[in-house]
């Protein structure tokens, strides 16, 4: 099936530029035809050339973290679409995976293979080095996580600046159908861990929008954020017919500026349609076929 790209982003209002928005423009202009010459005649090194830019565009006043999580033992309500005032909120900083909670996220729900059973093999090594021998057998079977992701974001601003955080939603790389021909296979080598409560939101794969909304009893953007005062968000995004590949967005203001962040992993989500299953278990040694669930 041919792939299609989409770019969900709506439109939405800006917040005016700064008056000397056009002064930097020529003067971004400038530095870089100056710096292209003084390299040309002086060997200026790139580091320099970048500081320069560097001024032209300041960076985000906010950072990003993130883990992939495991979804919530609790039962979780229907997304709201109902908006409400929300406390501050934001900067995004992005972190290894705990062992605990990927399991949860990831290996227990399964992931979903292009291929016949007959051609998956399991991961190398065993329970030891798990975490990594999986990521290496997600990344050669170019696997997605089945019908949902789970992922957890921490978004916090930098000294000294207040950063209120307008909208998050999900910025499509790639959708298409589910593979005509895939299995589903599933690896279990800990019990899941116990998530903590933080800011549930929900999105919807086979909306081509994007948008994330809050749950039940979550408030809706915009959240105000600083140094002192983070967030947490919770997020699940599932879908019942796309192959789709995704990263998340955070659109922000701050000073009289506006942005948008990009969380650094991408994700990628299959549909399960019904594809034939198998499963490896490593209990404390190496990777053993059993029955799938």
């Amino acid at each position: 099936m041919a792939r299609r790209r989409n770019d969900p982003r709506p439109s939405s209002p800006r917040t005016p530029e700064p008056a000397k928005s056009g002064r930097r423009v020529i003067a971004f202009v400038v530095a870089a035809v100056l710096a292209a010459v003084a390299a040309q005649l002086t060997g200026i090194t790139g580091k320099m050339i970048d500081a320069a830019v560097a001024w032209v565009h300041p960076t985000a006043p906010l950072t990003v973290t993130g883990e992939r999580i495991g979804p919530s033992p609790a039962v979780r309500s229907s997304p709201s679409s109902a908006p409400v005032a929300a406390p501050p909120s934001p900067s995004v900083r992005t972190g290894r995976i705990s062992d605990a909670l990927y399991e949860c996220g990831r290996l227990a729900n399964g992931f979903v293979v292009a291929r016949d059973t007959a051609d998956i093999e399991a991961p190398d090594g065993g329970y030891d080095d798990a975490p990594e021998k999986v990521d290496d057998w997600i990344s050669r079977y170019d696997a997605g996580d089945r019908h949902e992701t789970h992922y957890q974001v921490e978004v916090q601003g930098k000294a000294g600046k207040t950063v209120v955080l307008r909208r998050m939603f999900v910025d499509y790389l790639d959708r298409a159908g589910p593979p005509a021909t895939a299995a589903v296979v599933q690896l279990e080598y800990e019990e899941c861990g116990d998530p903590t409560e933080p800011r549930y939101f929900t999105a919807d794969l086979d909306d081509p929008s994007g948008r994330m909304g809050p749950d039940d009893g979550t408030p809706d953007f915009p959240y105000r954020i600083s140094n002192s005062d983070p967030e947490i968000f919770r997020l699940t995004a599932v879908t019942q017919a796309c192959d789709c590949r995704w990263r998340i967005a955070l659109e922000w203001t701050s000073d009289g500026a506006t942005g948008t962040t990009y969380v650094e992993e991408t994700f990628h989500t299959v549909a399960d349609r019904n594809y034939p299953r198998i499963a490896w278990t490593s209990w404390e040694g190496p990777w053993k076929r059993r029955d799938p669930l």
